[in-house]
């Protein structure tokens, strides 16, 4: 049976334990299920997770519930590696088989494009996996707390900030340069009005590029550039890319496709997809910028030659 056992509404408040099933996932990657007349949503739940949930916030349409304890457990449960997860609200699924991520964030994106955009006869291709379910992030923003000691991310829910010695989603450079320079990276903070810092790992160079975001518009803090060869700070960065061979310049203001094996797949993807008729470029979309521009560009004149 989905859903709980309780059908009274009026007996729902916040604290009130129930019995209940997780139906699905939606969108943020929350479980779903139905508790009385109104949804409810379970943070770290799993299709299939028979659970004692406990009300966390009552809204006139819906709950927000958060697990008491796991009756039963899904078949596709799995125990998250991170050390962080069950706190961290900077990853939603490591307590899921990857497999399974896919076949929901495809049905997801199915139910959306038909709830929200009224598209019911698109067909979708199976989603390209990642080679890489961990250590693959080459970009990430940390937040800083009052105290200014370790970036971390914010909790699930929550403005408090969880500091992070290691990240299992970051590409290890990333990792390296946050351990080498946390000395660096404190005092600059403590300094400055510093409200979150980025890195941004560049494979071709090697390179970290850590900068840091004040609350002050007017002044602008120096980054900093960890050069992974050298275990250590050096002055000048080239910001370029290669990936299949195209140059990218990356950046801190540029949205770039983070995963960069995912890059390749996405360009040899486009060139089979390009390679029967020029036109095809006006049918083409892409969520990456710098692939939509810098790509395009070298792509209109390889064919025209």
């Amino acid at each position: 049976m989905n859903g709980s056992d309780m059908q009274c509404d009026t007996e729902i408040n916040k604290g009130t334990e129930i019995k209940t099933n997780i139906e699905k996932l939606v969108y943020g990657g929350d479980g779903f299920t139905h508790i009385g007349s109104r949804a409810c949503f379970v943070a770290n739940a799993v299709p299939g997770d028979k659970i004692i949930a406990e009300i966390k916030n009552v809204k006139k349409q819906y709950l927000i519930a958060s697990i008491n304890k796991i009756l039963q457990p899904s078949n596709k449960r799995l125990s998250p590696p991170c050390p962080y997860h069950m706190n961290c609200g900077g990853c939603q699924w490591q307590h899921i088989d990857y497999e399974y991520q896919l076949y929901w964030k495809q049905k997801i994106l199915n139910e959306s494009l038909k709830r929200i955009g009224n598209l019911s006869d698109i067909k979708i291709n199976k989603i390209m996996p990642s080679s890489k379910r961990f250590n693959y992030r080459t970009r990430t923003i940390m937040q800083l707390d009052g105290n200014k000691t370790l970036p971390g991310y914010s909790m699930r829910n929550s403005h408090k900030i969880i500091p992070i010695k290691s990240c299992m989603l970051l590409e290890e450079p990333i990792n390296k340069a946050l351990h080498d320079l946390s000395g660096s990276i404190h005092k600059i903070s403590k300094s400055q009005k510093i409200k979150n810092i980025e890195f941004l790992y560049l494979k071709k160079a090697q390179q970290v590029i850590i900068s840091f975001n004040s609350n002050s518009y007017r002044k602008r803090v120096k980054p900093l550039i960890y050069d992974c060869d050298k275990k250590g700070i050096v002055e000048k960065s080239d910001l370029i890319e290669e990936i299949n061979g195209f140059n990218f310049i990356r950046s801190q203001r540029r949205f770039y496709q983070i995963n960069y094996q995912q890059n390749i797949n996405m360009i040899k993807f486009v060139i089979h997809f390009f390679s029967d008729w020029i036109t095809r470029i006006f049918l083409i979309f892409t969520a990456d910028v710098e692939i939509s521009v810098f790509f395009w560009q070298k792509m209109v004149r390889k064919y025209q030659a």
